[in-house]
């Protein structure tokens, strides 16, 4: 079971986010130069520690995250089998929780000059079922989710067919049209329930 939460970051309140950042979240943050940077670190961690805090029943001061060498953050503290995964689109971010591993991807749908980016990062199988910007911001999304399931490069992946990836595996691998957006999952096999969306945006 996974559960995903959307969130505006321009539009986040401080009650939403500020009282859970430590400090370092909250120097780093002001550190950025650029405004949506800021405003993504301040709300997403912020709703992040949120989450964990009800989730967990710790405060969120004792809530400790950790970095892999490729830079996927995993919970350091508690020591508990809970996930996460973090995507960005404009203004509007998304959270996965799960008690598996996993990793999410979404990309607002919209026309896109998809074709010099499939002929270097699709496989010839991908290609030939990428006929519109739909079809592109599908495939892409998966192989962006499977790359931050194991936190590794994009080139890691190359050389796998995203399109059925999954089936028959012990990996579940799904996309979704949900909000305005493409959303894609890559987590161990479970079931999918609309019902796990919370929408956070305001």
């Amino acid at each position: 079971m996974f559960r995903l939460y959307f969130i505006n970051t321009e539009t986040a309140g401080e009650h939403l986010t500020w009282n859970f950042l430590h400090e370092d979240e909250i120097q780093e943050a002001l550190a950025f130069s650029s405004r949506l940077r800021r405003n993504r670190l301040i709300a997403v961690r912020g709703l992040l520690r949120k989450i964990l805090t009800e989730r967990l029943g710790v405060s969120a001061e004792n809530i400790r995250f950790c970095r892999s060498e490729n830079g996927k953050m995993f919970l350091a503290f508690p020591k508990v089998p809970v996930f996460f995964s973090v995507s960005h689109s404009r203004s509007d971010s998304i959270i996965a929780v799960s008690d598996r591993n996993i990793g999410i991807d979404m990309e607002l749908i919209r026309d896109i000059d998809y074709l010099p980016i499939a002929e270097y990062c699709f496989s010839p199988a991908e290609r030939k079922l990428c006929e519109n910007s739909d079809d592109f911001l599908r495939l892409w999304t998966r192989r962006e989710a499977l790359v931050k399931l194991y936190g590794e490069s994009l080139l890691s992946y190359m050389n796998i067919d995203v399109a059925g990836a999954a089936d028959g595996t012990p990996l579940f691998l799904r996309t979704h049209k949900v909000k305005g957006y493409v959303v894609s999952v890559a987590i161990e096999r479970c079931e999918f329930s609309r019902e796990a969306i919370y929408d956070n945006r305001r």
